[in-house]
């Protein structure tokens, strides 16, 4: 077993969370760089609105002049993205598999701590079986963790942004978007 599955919190009262984090400290520069390039590709993306806006009111309407420097930018912008979103995935997918081989190590560490009568005991397959599951929900959970913070963080940005462009378009997306929500719960059962 590794320094980093001995040194994990042992209490069982501390939150999920708490816990969760635990196991995520020793790899926290893959979630440093998951986080961080989630986020900055949450914000390109926030921003690309303006950039065609510019283009479509002004260039387009003959305010400003050529619409070759904007439409460069949005290629960067969606370049820039694409290499962000490699990063995101691939630091996602190494902190989510560093976390679950610590998990499995310290879960086999533990059955092999178990003396024989134990082992006659327990069902041992249900038990492997049913750590196996959990152990990849929790994978899966931290594979989708960067994504999911850089949904939230897309929303709040855009809304400000929109906020910004269209006061009134605000307000009607505010109004319709908790029956767009309610409605998608509802087809979901």
């Amino acid at each position: 077993m590794t320094e980093a599955a001995d040194a994990r919190p042992a209490t069982t009262r501390s939150g999920w969370v708490r816990r969760l984090i635990g196991w995520m400290v020793p790899h926290k520069r893959h979630a440093y760089v998951a986080f961080g390039v989630a986020i900055a590709g949450t914000l390109i993306s926030s921003f690309a609105p303006i950039v065609q806006k510019i283009i479509i009111d002004d260039v387009l309407g003959g305010e400003r002049g050529s619409a070759t420097p904007w439409i460069l930018l949005l290629v960067g912008f969606g370049i820039a993205r694409f290499v962000l979103a490699y990063v995101r995935r691939f630091s996602g997918g190494r902190i989510a598999l560093d976390v679950q081989h610590d998990l499995r190590t310290s879960i086999f560490s533990q059955l092999q701590r178990l003396d024989f009568a134990r082992h006659d005991e327990m069902q041992t397959g249900q038990l492997v079986t049913r750590a196996s599951s959990d152990v990849a929900l929790v994978q899966g959970f931290l594979q989708f963790l960067p994504i999911g913070i850089g949904n939230l963080l897309l929303f709040a940005v855009s809304l400000v942004l929109m906020l910004l462009l269209s006061p009134l378009l605000t307000v009607v997306m505010l109004v319709v978007l908790p029956l767009v929500l309610v409605t998608a719960l509802r087809l979901r059962t």
